[in-house]
Formats: C-alpha cells, sequence, structure tokens
C-alpha cells in the first residue's frame, strides 16, 4: 500500500464517521421532535400552555430550523463550515441564556 492509498483510506474513515454522527444527531433531533408530540398533553398541562400557543411554538421552530438551514448552507459556501459552526453555537448558547431570564410564570 503506498503512502496515497493510506491517505485516502483515512479520509473514507474520516468522513464515514462524521457522516455517522451527524446521521445520529438528525435521529436524536427527530426522535425529540416526535417525543414532544406524544408528550403534548403533559406539556400544555405543566406549563400551563393552551393548544394555539403550543402549535405556535412549534411552527416557529419549524420555520426557524428551515430559514438556518438555508441560511447555514450559504454561509457555510461564503466562509466556510468551521465559522458558521462556530456562529451556530454561540447562537445557541446565546439564545439559551436569553430564555432562561423568561419567568416562569405562576409557582403553584
Amino acid at each position: 500500500m503506498s503512502e496515497g492509498e493510506g491517505h485516502s483510506m483515512r479520509d473514507w474513515c474520516r468522513l464515514s464517521l462524521v457522516l455517522l454522527l451527524l446521521c445520529l444527531c438528525y435521529f436524536g433531533k427527530y426522535f425529540c421532535t416526535s417525543d414532544m408530540y406524544i408528550a403534548q398533553a403533559s406539556f400544555t398541562e405543566n406549563m400551563s400552555l393552551s393548544a394555539p400557543q403550543l402549535s405556535s411554538m412549534f411552527a416557529l421552530g419549524y420555520f426557524a430550523s428551515m430559514f438556518g438551514k438555508v441560511t447555514a448552507g450559504a454561509l457555510c459556501d461564503a466562509v466556510g463550515g468551521r465559522f458558521v459552526i462556530l456562529l451556530a453555537a454561540a447562537g445557541y448558547a446565546g439564545s439559551t441564556f436569553l430564555l432562561s431570564l423568561v419567568p416562569s410564570g405562576s409557582e403553584s
């Protein structure tokens, strides 16, 4: 086996690992989304949400997801994937922090 072949085999293994991890992440996201529909009744009761409020949350989440995928794809082509991943991580952390500041509502 020449050095060039070893290099391509290593690259193929890395690519396969990345694709496997991406598939696992997507399946996890899909499972969590599907799980929300199953737990909808309990969730609305515990969080004091009405059905229209929960529907709006899901619709807004899907819209943001579609917008984010299109934007991230174009941004990856323009400036590179590493920057976009760091930007997405910062956006996720920032939005999680801001949502943690929202009051929880009435205490029982």
